[in-house]
């Protein structure tokens, strides 16, 4: 199962990504609640985006930060420096056992056990 980062998420909203959303769309996505908040908190986002993504999530399935998730997100952040919102994804993917599907690559980079796929061609 795949757990969709906030980073793709906005993708989805620009000209020329609708295939990305139709791909990720092939098997069950999720996402945590932390990326809705990442997504909507922009505050120039303008009203048709807002639409845009809400749509979306109430599309797809949220996951919720339970015990387990907030503790491995604490490891995580002992472990290495990361954003609050970046470590919560990561463990919710860990503690779930999802791909962790994102164009930030980078920022989820030497974390043992997570599996990071990158679905936007180099390329583009």
């Amino acid at each position: 199962m795949r757990l969709i980062d906030s980073n793709l998420i906005i993708y989805f909203a620009k000209p020329g990504f609708a295939w990305l959303n139709e791909h990720i769309q092939t098997i069950e996505p999720y996402f945590s609640v932390l990326s809705k908040v990442e997504v909507l908190d922009y505050n120039l986002l303008k009203a048709r985006e807002k639409t845009f993504f809400d749509t979306y999530f109430d599309s797809v399935t949220p996951i919720y930060p339970d015990d387990d998730i907030i503790e491995k997100a604490i490891q995580l952040r002992q472990f290495r420096k990361m954003s609050l919102g970046d470590s919560v994804i990561a463990a919710t993917a860990l503690i779930h056992d999802f791909d962790l599907y994102t164009h930030n690559v980078s920022d989820f980079s030497g974390i043992d056990g997570l599996r990071v796929i990158d679905p936007i061609p180099s390329s583009l």
